[in-house]
């Protein structure tokens, strides 16, 4: 169960930092 909670959580922090990645200087190759 801990599992699923940690994989959805490191998933929206990796969108979080693409969104930003994309808002500031484009998308980051290490992002994609």
């Amino acid at each position: 169960m801990y599992i699923y909670t940690f994989v959805f959580f490191v998933c929206f922090c990796l969108f979080k930092k693409k969104k930003n990645a994309n808002k500031v200087k484009g998308p980051s190759p290490f992002l994609l």
